[in-house]
Formats: structure tokens, sequence, C-alpha cells
């Protein structure tokens, strides 16, 4: 494998890839008990890997229990990691333990709350501030929340920034899950027309979006994910 030198450091392409396996989470080619990941991370390097010593702020929306945060602390050596995770008590989703979150880890920083409520979001650019550099929605994989969020928070998205919406083949299971699909229909009626339409978005939030995305990358990964990447207008 090819290591590059970029001041002072080595990297390379597949590095985000061994961090995504050293830290167990399933953005990489591997994953647990599954037969593969979902392949985000060999996407994610050639675009994030010459930035890396540039990024500053970095927001996961969808913790669960840090392995991804860890993965971006390690990648990005001068960021702060922040989130935003549901710990519901009667949820399959624990919060945050064991070797994940410590003392320590004094550039990972994440509060409780919902990126599909409006109080939430506000509460979260209160405590961490805006102008982040990498905005990644690995949250609740539902349509509803995936566009809320990013009519939110798409202005607290730097010039030249990189907002990512993960996820994108979650299915709908009726009216209580409706998955990414509605999201999907956004992202091709934008490719159409240009066009932000959406059911969870104000209008001034939709014609920001529009008017800043500089260029946007939507496909399906060689494990089983499809995401969304948008670039912001400098």
């Amino acid at each position: 494998m090819e290591i590059k030198q970029k001041r002072g450091f080595n990297y390379n392409m597949q590095y985000l890839t061994e961090l995504a396996h050293k830290h167990g989470t399933d953005r990489g080619l591997e994953y647990r008990h599954r037969h593969s990941g979902n392949g985000y991370t060999e996407i994610y390097g050639p675009i994030m890997d010459s930035i890396r010593e540039d990024v500053r702020r970095v927001l996961e929306i969808g913790v669960h229990k840090g392995q991804g945060m860890l993965m971006w602390q390690e990648y990005f050596p001068n960021a702060d990691i922040y989130g935003i995770e549901v710990f519901e008590p009667n949820n399959l989703w624990k919060a945050p333990e064991g070797p994940s979150y410590t003392e320590a880890d004094t550039r990972i920083h994440v509060m409780v709350g919902h990126a599909g409520k409006q109080e939430d979001l506000d509460k979260l650019i209160d405590n961490f501030g805006g102008d982040f550099d990498i905005i990644i929605d690995d949250g609740g994989h539902l349509s509803d929340q995936q566009q809320f969020s990013m009519g939110y928070l798409f202005p607290f998205l730097k010039s030249g920034g990189i907002y990512i919406i993960e996820d994108l083949k979650a299915p709908n299971h009726g009216p209580d899950y409706m998955g990414s699909e509605d999201t999907c229909r956004m992202i091709s009626e934008y490719h159409n027309d240009k066009k932000i339409i959406s059911s969870y978005m104000s209008e001034k939030q939709s014609k920001y979006i529009e008017q800043n995305i500089d260029s946007d990358d939507y496909q399906d990964t060689q494990g089983n994910g499809r995401l969304w990447i948008v670039k912001k207008k400098y």
C-alpha cells in the first residue's frame, strides 16, 4: 500500500477504512457478525484525506456507543468531534459506555437529544456552536429526521464544508417507520430540476440549500450502503 507524506505524518487512502475496522464501526468493509460493512470509508478516504489536518469541527448525528466518533477523532488529528444521540430507557440503543467515552477523549463532545426536534437542535447549537467542517447524519435513517436536520443544520456548515446523509437504503415499514425513501425521492428531484422539495423544511431552508450546493455525489457503495455527499459553496 502506497503511503504518502504530507506535512510530517504518514497517511494513505485506506487509513480511514483501517480505523473503521479498528474501532468496530460498520462504515468499513468488515463489520463484526456481518459479512461486510457499508463501505463508506472507501468513498470518504479520497475525499477527506487531503483535508485531514485542516478539519477542526465534525458533527455526527447518531453516535450509538461512539465507535464512529473514535474513528473520526483518530482520523482528524486537529478536530473536535461533536455528537447528538437519543437514549430511550426502553430502547435497544444504550448510552455510550466502556472504552468508547473516557475523560481522556478530550476532543469528543456528546449531548443527548433528537436531531428531528427543533428544541434539541437549538440546544445543540447553543452548546457546541456551528461552523462545522463536516456533518454526518447517521441518525434514525428516517426521511423526516434526515430532511429536518439538513434544513436546520446546513446553514451551520462552513463554506466549502461537507454534509453527508448515510444509510439511504432504510426501507419503509408502515406509517410509524417511514425509512429513507422520501429522502431518496428528494435527492432524485434535486438532480432533475435543482430544487429541494421537502415537507420537513421551510421554504427558506430549502432555498438556502439549493443556492449553496456546490456539488454532490449520490451513490450505492460496494457494501450495502447508500449515501449522499454534498459540498457547500465557498
